[in-house]
């Protein structure tokens, strides 16, 4: 888009000109004194109607650039960012591990952050609610849809406090971190799904704080 922006800044400088002179123009006081100040010796240098195909044309590129810039906000809000919680430390990473309880060997497809009982948990972008309730072992559970092939979850919450259907934003709370469910010890089983898949979610952490 910089070839756009570029002819949108030279068209706009053309018609500032064309304005500033026709300004100065008419700032005349007869008709007498616009004739002697008018220099006729450009007249043939603008093209009104090629200016005028020239105006189409970068607000076209002006629509063009806003639906990108709209398209690529949207993306920006719909992209996990942060931890869930504004004070916790991540207790078990995303990956093989031991299983705290049954002791076996499997895959963790999220993140443990470990934080008071009662702490706020925060959604971490832009959203829905398609699920809030309980889970089997993941107790209390929000999962929120953000579009663009991206979905959260948080799981082993003591409270839930959004609704299936409920729009929420990076930064709301969503619920308060428990133990309930499968657990050994309060904290939030944090999950980042791109295109139906688990991804490793300290990817985003490290991007900015929900809240």
């Amino acid at each position: 888009y910089k070839e756009q922006f570029r002819d949108l800044r030279t068209t706009i400088m053309t018609l500032k000109k064309e304005e500033t002179r026709f300004k100065r123009l008419f700032s005349l006081d007869t008709k007498e004194e616009i004739l002697e100040n008018l220099d006729t010796s450009d007249f043939g240098s603008i093209d009104i109607e090629l200016l005028k195909k020239q105006i189409e044309k970068t607000m076209e590129s002006v629509g063009e650039i806003k639906d990108y810039l709209r398209q690529q906000r949207d993306i920006y809000f719909a992209t996990p960012m942060g931890m869930p919680v504004d004070k916790g430390y991540i207790s078990s990473n995303f990956g093989w591990r031991i299983h705290p309880k049954t002791h076996k060997r499997l895959f963790h497809t999220g993140v443990d952050v470990a934080a008071w009982p009662g702490t706020p948990v925060r959604a971490t972008a832009d959203g829905i609610v398609s699920f809030a309730g309980w889970s089997g072992g993941s107790g209390k559970l929000v999962v929120i849809e953000h579009g663009f092939g991206y979905t959260t979850c948080y799981a082993h919450n003591r409270k839930i406090v959004v609704k299936v259907g409920q729009k929420v934003k990076r930064g709301d709370i969503i619920a308060y971190v428990g133990s309930t469910g499968n657990t050994t010890g309060p904290h939030v089983h944090y999950e980042v799904w791109i295109d139906k898949k688990p991804v490793n979610p300290k990817t985003f952490i490290r991007r900015r704080g929900a809240g």
